[in-house]
């Protein structure tokens, strides 16, 4: 566990060394160590919302899943004018047909990372020339967030988005 809280540490992610300890058990004894490729069972896992989910789906058991945080969201904000998850998800489906679904998710979350900050690097931006620039509308972003019911059932819910940084 110190060689986990230091790794994730370092990352600013103090809490995900505990969790993944977790998860990990959750796996080994409810999967007999075989991380679960469907949705449903990964998002029973403790600590696994639908990011994470989505992600272990698309790059880890390659399936066609949309993978999409805060950065992707306000990628196709821009490009788009998309402003929520469930959109998005669908808009990144239809990308997969045109290239590897992996490459493509992977291109989103870096370009959201990198390139299409809250202040946008337009001039380094692949899309700049076809980009119509949309202003972002936080306020009106809307992210799914698992949602355990009383009898058990898992329900995906929109949300706002809430963020201490200004635009």
């Amino acid at each position: 566990m110190d060689e986990l809280r230091k790794f994730f540490s370092s990352l600013g992610l103090t809490y995900r060394g505990e969790r993944l300890k977790i998860v990990t058990k959750e796996i080994l004894e409810k999967h007999g160590g075989n991380v679960p490729c469907d949705m449903d069972s990964l998002l029973r896992l403790k600590g696994v919302g639908i990011y994470i989910a989505s992600a272990v789906l698309n790059f880890g058991c390659d399936v066609l899943t949309p993978v999409v945080d805060k950065n992707v969201l306000r990628v196709l904000n821009r490009l788009q004018g998309i402003v929520r998850e469930i959109d998005a998800r669908h808009f990144i489906f239809n990308l997969y047909k045109y290239g590897d679904n992996r490459k493509i998710a992977y291109a989103l979350i870096d370009l959201g990372a990198l390139v299409c900050l809250y202040d946008p690097r337009c001039a380094v931006c692949p899309f700049n020339d076809l980009c119509p620039k949309f202003p972002l509308q936080k306020d009106r972003w809307r992210m799914l967030r698992k949602v355990i019911k009383k009898d058990g059932s898992i329900k995906l819910q929109e949300q706002p988005v809430v963020s201490k940084r200004k635009l």
